[in-house]
């Protein structure tokens, strides 16, 4: 049973991290420029907008796999 709470937190935080830098990348496009002091798409905002679609897409993901391990793991505990 701790292996499994272990991967619940694990994709919580992936979740809640990834959900959290995907919706501040649609706040703040150009932070890349920022941290980086680069434009690898030439100030167009095209990679910006791809990380933040990667980042909500792993948010999905991340979620669907906790919700996952959370049903197993009450499963688990009405069978005991």
């Amino acid at each position: 049973m701790p292996h499994k709470r272990t991967k619940l937190w694990i994709d919580s935080s992936v979740a809640a991290a990834s959900g959290l830098l995907g919706v501040m990348t649609l706040i703040r496009q150009d932070w890349i420029e920022l941290i980086f002091r680069v434009e690898p798409d030439h100030g167009s905002g095209a990679l910006e907008w791809a990380i933040a679609g990667g980042l909500l897409l792993l948010c999905f993901a991340s979620t669907s796999l906790a919700r996952v391990e959370w049903r197993h793991a009450s499963t688990l505990r009405a069978m005991d």
